[in-house]
């Protein structure tokens, strides 16, 4: 859920599904070719950006289904755990934090 719980952004290996509290449709549904591994919503509350995951990149996706490449992951498993300003905190398998 987004911070201010209006929406909720639903997972699955390679799809996000967006959808917003008190309507019966979708808001928005982002694609990748490659596996989703996390994603967290951006920390304001007035900001509806959606920060996923891949094995091989950090992307953005915002409520209209635009999509974009923030930068490119390192080559070990990290999973997002927080957005803040211009950082992204992350975890590793062995729940190690990184910055």
């Amino acid at each position: 859920w987004s911070a201010d719980m209006a929406r909720c952004a639903l997972l699955s290996r390679h799809e996000i599904a967006v959808i917003e509290r008190g309507r019966d449709a979708l808001v928005c549904r982002v694609r990748d070719s490659q596996p989703i591994k996390s994603a967290v919503w951006g920390e304001r509350e007035d900001a509806a950006v959606l920060f996923y995951g891949t094995a091989h990149h950090w992307k953005y996706a915002l409520p209209g289904g635009e999509t974009g490449v923030l930068s490119t992951a390192a080559s070990e498993a990290a999973y997002l755990v927080a957005v803040s300003g211009t950082a992204m905190f992350l975890i590793d398998r062995s729940a190690v934090l990184l910055s």
